[in-house]
């Protein structure tokens, strides 16, 4: 085998290694964003936006609401009444990591997924509260993948297919 064959083999390693690092870290980050909501973490969940990042949630009908910067997500997360129903704050479980499809385009992905969101007050069966799917845009920002957009809509929602088959431009 010559330099330049083994050159070549190392380098495609390389590169899938960091294919197959980055889509573990992505996954890690959206597990932690439903660790962090679940638990009252409000700080680390707002830190896993970019400055500038987006939620952007359809709850039915023409409702789609829009909080951008981490000023809005912050309010957004620590007013337990302002984000979904009275009394779920720190009752609920979101599921954000499953059937995951990651379009990663060097420090820019695309990420789609399901969203389920499971609430319980630790005396009965949990219940399910919403369903739906994610299209999440991230940016790696100083080593470390963000949320610059969550997009979510709920299932049979009008909107619901606008997040299906979405791939990075």
């Amino acid at each position: 085998m010559s330099d330049n064959d083994l050159s070549a083999r190392v380098a495609k390693l390389e590169a899938r290694v960091e294919e197959l690092e980055n889509e573990r870290e992505i996954r890690n980050l959206l597990s932690r964003y439903g660790y962090n909501a679940d638990c009252c973490r409000d700080d680390e969940y707002v830190d896993l936006y970019t400055e500038d990042g987006i939620m952007n949630l359809a709850s039915g009908g023409d409702d789609v609401r829009r909080y951008e910067g981490k000023e809005r997500l912050r309010q957004f997360i620590t007013d337990p009444n302002g984000h979904s129903k009275p009394g779920y704050y720190g009752k609920s479980m979101h599921m954000q990591g499953n059937n995951v499809v990651t379009h990663i385009n060097k420090d820019e992905a695309i990420v789609n997924s399901y969203s389920v969101v499971l609430v319980g007050d630790g005396t009965s069966r949990p219940e399910l509260y919403t369903a739906g799917n994610n299209q999440w845009s991230l940016k790696k920002v100083d080593g470390r993948w963000h949320i610059k957009e969550r997009r979510r809509r709920n299932l049979g929602d009008k909107y619901y297919v606008d997040n299906l088959d979405a791939t990075p431009a």
